[in-house]
């Protein structure tokens, strides 16, 4: 199953090893995310470090391992979805990851109840995906 998975479900997988992060090591998942989730990370790495109760050294690994699960897509991929995206998108800042599902035609995973609420992009919550699969 192809998903696009945003920055929450990226982030949630990082702090815990929980269903989020079991789900996103699941076999029968291809997941993808547009390379913005890089800046995101970045911009809130060292919020994550201390949430995550990790020492430096292991959550760099756990970073690593997750994203190592990820296709990230290169804006110029999906930059052809950008002003569709931007007119069904109920928040401007998540535009890029309806490109990418729109782009795939594949379902969003998320926990933003904005995205959750529209009918544009399918989209999965963790629970979904527990029950699912």
């Amino acid at each position: 199953m192809d998903l696009v998975v945003d920055t929450n479900i990226v982030m949630a997988a990082i702090i815990r090893a929980g269903d989020t992060r079991r789900l996103l090591f699941h076999g029968e998942l291809n997941l993808f995310s547009p390379r913005y989730v890089l800046l995101e990370l970045a911009k809130y790495g060292a919020e994550l470090r201390i949430k995550s109760r990790l020492s430096s050294v292991d959550f760099r690994e756990v970073v690593r391992r997750v994203l190592s699960r990820i296709r990230l897509v290169h804006s110029d991929q999906y930059s052809p979805y950008r002003d569709l995206a931007l007119s069904v998108c109920p928040d401007f800042g998540d535009w890029p990851f309806f490109a990418v599902a729109m782009m795939n035609d594949c379902p969003l995973w998320t926990s933003d109840p904005a995205l959750l609420q529209q009918y544009h992009v399918p989209t999965y919550k963790t629970v979904d995906l527990v029950d699912l699969l």
